[in-house]
């Protein structure tokens, strides 16, 4: 981040932001986290924010940095020690180092609330950390107390091809959709729904087919439905597709996406793939004249 980009940052204190010194959190290489920590567990019980130390910031502009402390931690061995004064641990929390100065990244958190080293309960209000009150806390314990399912990754993305005289007869994928509970309950009862385009399904492919639910414009609709819970923070791989592309479908291949959506108890995570920026062949897309052009295409 360079100084033009933090000139234009919003450099005031508030709900989403904190400025701290070296000094006030690092004495004579003894680490001082009470109030630090007080404002992390506050941003995360609230909406999330940034925190920056080491930043010189006058009338709501940066003018520098602090001069780093000698011995100070690597930003691993820091967000540990940061971690052990929260109860419970915040997921997600990052540090980044800019230049002399830190940023800390504090999310929503979804395991919310969180307890600060005082054994008190803070939320972020404004520039202030304030306490809060025993019906808050007893909602946010009964908000989080849900599952929350979201896709979370794509794998096996790299094509295998069938090849005839040096050129591509067919290139096969087989990716898989992978999505994880990051909720503090076990669900039940969730389903997957697929859109593929139909230029690019496998007709030979049998363990899908008792998924089809349907047809919509160029795609065929899928429906995978739960076959046991999810627990907490569980991960788990759904299924393995197939995906084929030759010339003929390579308009397709090119400009279509593959659609995924998660229905849960708490609501439907969706996410849309453009297949020509995921699916590769060694770490490139595979040309349309790599492929063989049949005749009777």
């Amino acid at each position: 981040m360079e100084k033009t980009l933090l000139e234009h940052l919003k450099l005031r204190a508030g709900q989403q932001k904190a400025f701290f010194s070296y000094r006030q959190i690092f004495i004579e290489s003894i680490f001082h986290l009470d109030r630090l920590t007080k404002t992390i567990s506050a941003m995360a019980n609230a909406i999330g924010g940034e925190i920056y130390i080491g930043f010189q910031i006058q009338k709501f502009k940066f003018k520098g940095f602090d001069t780093k402390p000698n011995h100070f931690p690597s930003e691993t061995i820091f967000l540990n020690l940061i971690q052990e004064y929260l109860q419970p641990k915040i997921e997600l929390l990052t540090i980044e180092t800019i230049e002399d100065g830190l940023v800390i990244k504090v999310p929503n958190s979804n395991i919310k609330p969180h307890i600060s080293p005082n054994y008190r309960y803070y939320k972020r209000v404004l520039s202030k950390n304030q306490v809060m009150e025993e019906f808050e806390i007893r909602h946010l314990y009964q908000s989080s107390s849900k599952s929350l399912l979201k896709i979370i990754n794509l794998t096996k993305l790299q094509g295998i091809p069938l090849m005839n005289a040096g050129k591509f007869e067919e290139m096969r994928f087989y990716p898989r959709i992978h999505i994880q509970n990051l909720g503090q309950r076990i669900e039940k009862d969730y389903k997957l729904e697929i859109s593929i385009p139909s230029a690019l399904v496998d007709e030979n492919f049998t363990i899908l087919h008792k998924y089809l639910k349907g047809y919509e414009l160029d795609k065929n609709i899928y429906t995978i439905p739960s076959s046991e819970p999810l627990f907490q923070e569980e991960t788990k791989m759904i299924l393995e597709l197939v995906l084929k592309v030759n010339n003929a479908s390579y308009k397709q291949f090119s400009e279509s996406s593959l659609d995924i959506k998660l229905y849960s108890t708490e609501g439907i995570h969706e996410l849309s793939y453009k297949i020509s920026e995921w699916f590769h062949y060694k770490g490139n897309l595979p040309l349309q004249e790599s492929f063989v052009k049949k005749i009777e295409e």
